[in-house]
């Protein structure tokens, strides 16, 4: 890769640990630019204009033929000729070298089965599912898991929940629990089960409700390696076997009939229970369990995504982690919240109020790929206003849609053309527009790696719109077909179909024909 080829100029400044190579925004600056000599003023003592020229009189014999450096307030700027591009780019054809040997669990959505999916759940749906396909693609072993919460208080409340609405439609006394769940599919539940034994009712509603989360999420195409269930957890003893190994540890104390977990210890604001004074484990103490499991199926680190709602629980599990496994294996991200905007209006969620938007009907309404899209428009760390009205749009204000119309462009140009591309050894020389499409050609795979080190999946969208927003200006200014540069463009418009293809597979937003 051309950043990895690059940084290796750099090898006797190692020791730089925040040393970047990045791509360069602005054409003068370079196609990628070096902040080595910022990071050098004190050890040299200089002006970061005098330090880039000693660093640069340190590489100038190592530099090869086809990359050419200018010195520009301080930056060290990186122009990559054809010949250099060229010989990259074949050695890319070749295919890309995953190296990775990294084991990771990476779980995410893990909804309680206690009613449909909502908008707001597929956002960590959609974030998780490019991030696992990212590093899958360069070359990390991932496991994608959803955990199902089975047990304890929320299913108890959901059988309850729907056991009064079956005694209602038989038109028989009943009490709806105070904190129950209010859908309409309490009703379509209960409806289904009226003539089925109470003590079946749980059991049957969960799998009904799971069925359903699994039907959504395959309609925005997100599938999981595997899915655990916390009653298998439970039935395994995997929450009384790290109860064990923290008791051991000197972790877990008794008051008043409980046991408590010293999470204090870690910096949470409090001891937690581990088992109530009734003998019940809590829900904490069976999500150690579930990631005992993870643990002992030999992940070397778990990432768990969660929503905002799930802060004040991160000290816990991370402590409660660290103490079974010895190490620090639990990286915890937060997805913030979806507003959902409709005409200019802000809508109100509440599952258990049953005030809430299905993800089956936007997708209905907008479809799976301008969902997966507009879910990835901000930064997981920063709320999302979905604007339903734009998201509907067939126009070039709606970004799903501007990147689909680039792609099928480029396709429509192939299909148009009676010649075949030059072969890239036949290529002799290029333009300067062309030249910054294959600089984003040669970049992809860094940008990848880069996305994936920052676990920022947006990062890939807004980078395959970017080239859109690239190819279209250069298609309005150059003629592709008919002129005698045909061919070598034809060469250059297949390349970035291939990648446009590659990168909209990662997001699982599909690659059209025609618009």
């Amino acid at each position: 890769m051309i950043v990895g080829f690059i940084k290796d100029l750099f090898k006797d400044f190692l020791h730089v640990k925040s040393h970047q190579i990045l791509k360069s925004k602005l054409s003068e600056n370079g196609d990628f630019s070096s902040n080595l000599a910022f990071l050098l003023t004190k050890e040299y003592r200089s002006s970061p204009m005098e330090v880039a020229k000693k660093i640069y009189n340190d590489i100038a014999s190592k530099l090869p033929s086809g990359l050419r450096v200018e010195l520009k307030n301080g930056y060290i700027n990186f122009f990559i000729e054809w010949p250099l591009i060229k010989s990259f780019l074949m050695k890319k054809e070749k295919g890309y070298k995953h190296n990775g040997v990294d084991y990771i669990n990476l779980e995410y959505i893990s909804s309680n089965p206690t009613g449909p999916l909502n908008v707001v759940q597929a956002r960590a749906g959609v974030y998780g599912d490019v991030l696992g396909n990212m590093m899958k693609y360069v070359g990390i072993n991932v496991g994608k898991e959803f955990y199902i919460n089975d047990a304890g208080r929320q299913r108890m409340l959901l059988t309850q929940s729907i056991i009064a609405r079956i005694k209602e439609l038989k038109g028989e006394e009943s009490t709806f629990p105070e904190e129950g769940y209010k859908g309409d599919y309490i009703f379509s539940l209960a409806r289904d089960f009226v003539d089925e034994s109470i003590d079946s009712i749980g059991e049957k509603s969960i799998e009904e409700i799971v069925n359903w989360q699994k039907s959504s999420l395959k309609k925005i195409g997100i599938f999981f390696d595997k899915f655990v269930k916390e009653s298998f957890i439970r039935s395994k003893g995997y929450p009384e076997r790290v109860l064990e190994i923290l008791k051991d540890k000197g972790f877990v104390y008794e008051r008043d009939g409980a046991l408590w977990f010293k999470s204090s210890n870690f910096g949470d604001d409090k001891d937690r229970v581990l088992v109530r004074s009734n003998g019940e484990i809590t829900y904490f103490l069976a999500d150690l369990g579930y990631h005992f499991y993870k643990y002992e199926r030999g992940y070397k680190h778990f990432i768990n995504i969660l929503g905002p709602d799930h802060h004040g629980y991160i000290k816990r599990i991370k402590a409660g982690t660290e103490v079974f496994t010895g190490q620090d294996l639990l990286e915890v991200i937060i997805v913030q919240q979806v507003n959902l905007k409709e005409n200019g209006k802000k809508k109100r969620f509440s599952k258990r109020e049953g005030r809430f938007v299905l993800l089956d009907e936007v997708v209905d309404l907008i479809g799976s790929d301008v969902l997966r899209t507009f879910l990835l428009l901000r930064h997981h760390e920063q709320i999302l206003d979905f604007d339903i009205e734009l998201a509907q749009k067939e126009s070039m204000d709606n970004p799903a849609y501007y990147l689909q119309y680039a792609v099928a462009r480029l396709k429509n140009i192939v299909r148009k053309s009676n010649k075949e591309p030059l072969n890239i050894e036949d290529i002799k020389e290029i333009g300067e527009s062309e030249r910054r499409l294959f600089i984003y050609i040669l970049y992809f795979d860094d940008l990848i790696l880069r996305a994936t080190q920052q676990k920022e999946p947006h990062q890939l969208l807004y980078y395959l719109i970017e080239v859109a927003k690239e190819f279209h200006r250069y298609y309005e200014n150059y003629r592709v077909i008919g002129v005698d540069e045909e061919q070598m463009r034809l060469f250059l418009v297949e390349a970035l179909i291939k990648m446009f293809v590659k990168g909209m597979e990662l997001l699982s937003i599909s690659v059209p024909e025609r618009m």
